[in-house]
């Protein structure tokens, strides 16, 4: 089954003069973050898509749900000229490198009636994500039209600064790809040259490993060696809200901060079904809601 990923934000609006944080829904005076993201949906919607790089961005808005804009960013990139064939070798379709490969990824943005902070969690798949792109084109269009504020995007992350940090981790999972099969041994392992390893590591019943700032600085030179074997990536379990959620600690392909979810959703020609990824980015930021206190 293929990983899929949600990647949790905190979304503010400053003064660009003085960098004073400002309410995110247009009180005082100020930009409404709702408003923009009604005209910002409508701006780059299906035929006008923002092209950069060889990659474009088009969006498919879900009608709104509470508070919350939610849909899928359809995101492309162009291609080689290449011939794609089925499981039997037989052409099924020529390619060309104006073709574009297209990726739905879903977003959701929770935005409050007051405050000074918007969430938004977006989806990635496997190692791909579109988060930075979208999230920059989102900037860009609110600076843009908003002259004087800026709009500032942070990732939320296992870090001493993040409302997880205290959170008790109750299990750790580490990770290494492609292992020496000859390093299992008393199992008859049929023509296998590789396998992939996972190591859990449990606290008792009524236990933890500990708080997760204090597991992530141990683990910022590297996961662990065991059994002269390094593991390369690692994930704790931690409550949010109601929830246990395995969230990524370290990881090469840059996934630290990425909310596991690829049990929980249902796949619809490969890809989350946008109903059960709905419900499940709605649970996260529920959650983050009850973290920071908004």
């Amino acid at each position: 089954m293929a990983k899929i990923g949600l990647r949790p934000y905190l979304i503010e609006i400053s003064n660009k003069s003085d960098f004073k944080t400002v309410s995110i829904c247009g009180e005082g005076g100020g930009p409404s973050l709702s408003e923009t993201l009604v005209s910002f949906e409508a701006t780059f919607s299906k035929g006008n898509s923002s092209i950069q790089d060889d990659r474009s961005i088009h969006i498919t808005k879900l009608p709104k749900d509470g508070y919350s804009f939610h849909g899928l960013i359809q995101y492309g990139s162009l291609g080689i000229d290449s011939v794609i064939a089925d499981e039997e070798g037989e052409e099924v379709f020529v390619r060309t490198s104006e073709h574009m490969e297209i990726l739905p990824l879903y977003y959701r943005i929770w935005v409050p009636q007051s405050g000074t902070t918007a969430l938004a969690v977006l989806q990635s798949y496997e190692s791909r994500s579109c988060a930075s792109q979208y999230l920059n084109l989102l900037r860009e269009y609110f600076e843009f039209n908003h002259e004087g504020y800026r709009l500032t995007v942070k990732k939320v992350m296992p870090n001493p600064q993040a409302a997880l940090a205290n959170s008790d981790v109750k299990k750790l999972r580490f990770y290494k790809k492609k292992v020496s099969a000859d390093k299992v041994e008393n199992i008859a392992l049929d023509d296998a040259d590789y396998v992939h390893l996972e190591l859990i590591m449990h606290a008792r019943r009524y236990g933890t490993l500990g708080r997760l700032k204090d597991l992530v600085g141990s683990l910022d030179e590297g996961a662990l060696i065991y059994e002269g074997i390094e593991f390369e990536s690692a994930s704790a379990e931690v409550q949010i809200g109601d929830e246990k959620r395995k969230v990524g600690l370290i990881n090469a392909s840059n996934s630290a901060g990425v909310v596991d979810i690829s049990g929980n959703v249902t796949l619809d020609q490969g890809h989350p079904d946008p109903e059960s990824i709905a419900k499940e980015a709605n649970k996260l930021i529920v959650g983050l809601k009850l973290e920071y206190g908004l």
